[in-house]
């Protein structure tokens, strides 16, 4: 059981200034830039700070663990208020096109997740701003997974029943680190270890132009992007994967063609179109305890039937 203490020390860091934890969002490219965006990317990113900040006057949480060296190699834990052990563990990954995000915007996504007994991992990852880029950040994703399944068991969680999932850019690296687990073997990590992977709104053939500025940045060469492109490497995929994309997103063809070779490959993968959604929507209903896209992701990770049913 986690320890009373180990809950107090949580609380102790509930009210820490948001901004001193994250990247600066007047600096961000799409808030500098709206005219080139359809999407409000401003108040988007206002809506999950005013979320965070209500989750962590909440549930207890601690902020800012390390698991690198790099300042961008941190990750916040969410928990649930009851004190139970063995809980799975759900850890997001941001989107921002590799150039812009932070953990700290993301603890919005933690309050459905906690209240349904699943311990809450947000990590942030290096950027291209600071001259990463892949693998480094695709290696963030699997020093940040090597960190929770050595540490997360002092924390109430299930080492071995991790499930990862991100959005945007978040989705490739979701995706990156799930159709290929010879990385845990390297690492001398059993790969049972990574239970599912749920890419939501991302391109998994990463050899196309990225968003408005930024060109190449994620991957520079020809042979990176090859590389760095999920679909093209599925070699040693985890058992599941539920793939979620918006009716309202470009993304669709390319994540109906990930969901269906992840099938050639055995996977059970399921795929799920998110009517009305665009690409803000789909982060934004995983912050919603009654969206169709938690439900899926939350019946994904207790092992329940599908909730298509009922929406």
């Amino acid at each position: 059981m986690i320890s009373k203490l180990l809950v107090l020390f949580a609380v102790m860091f509930s009210f820490q200034p948001l901004k001193s934890q994250c990247q600066d969002m007047e600096t961000y490219f799409t808030v500098q830039n709206p005219d080139r965006f359809d999407i409000n990317w401003t108040e988007f990113y206002k809506i999950n700070n005013k979320k965070t900040a209500e989750v962590r006057k909440k549930f207890p949480h601690i902020l800012d663990l390390t698991y690198g060296k790099h300042v961008k190699q941190r990750l916040d834990l969410y928990l649930p208020s009851k004190t139970n052990v063995d809980l799975p563990i759900f850890l997001f990954l941001h989107g921002g096109g590799f150039r812009e995000g932070d953990k700290a915007h993301y603890g919005s996504v933690a309050k459905p997740f906690v209240e349904s007994g699943v311990i809450t991992a947000v990590a942030s990852y290096r950027l291209t701003g600071t001259n990463s880029y892949y693998p480094d950040q695709s290696d963030d994703v699997k020093d940040a997974i090597r960190w929770l399944y050595n540490n997360i068991s002092s924390y109430g969680g299930d080492r071995k029943s991790i499930y990862v999932g991100g959005h945007s850019a978040g989705a490739i690296l979701s995706a990156d680190v799930g159709v290929d687990r010879s990385w845990l073997t390297d690492m001398d990590i059993p790969k049972e270890i990574l239970k599912g992977i749920v890419p939501i709104s991302g391109p998994y053939d990463v050899r196309d132009r990225g968003r408005p500025g930024e060109l190449y940045t994620y991957a520079p060469t020809s042979e990176l992007r090859e590389q760095a492109s999920p679909i093209l490497h599925i070699n040693d995929p985890v058992p599941k994967v539920l793939v979620a994309v918006g009716d309202k997103e470009k993304y669709i063809q390319t994540s109906l063609l990930f969901a269906q070779k992840l099938k050639d490959a055995s996977v059970n993968a399921k795929y799920i179109l998110l009517e009305g959604e665009d690409h803000a929507d789909t982060a934004l209903s995983l912050t919603d305890g009654n969206s169709r896209l938690f439900n899926e992701v939350i019946a994904f990770i207790k092992g329940r039937d599908s909730v298509d049913e009922a929406y």
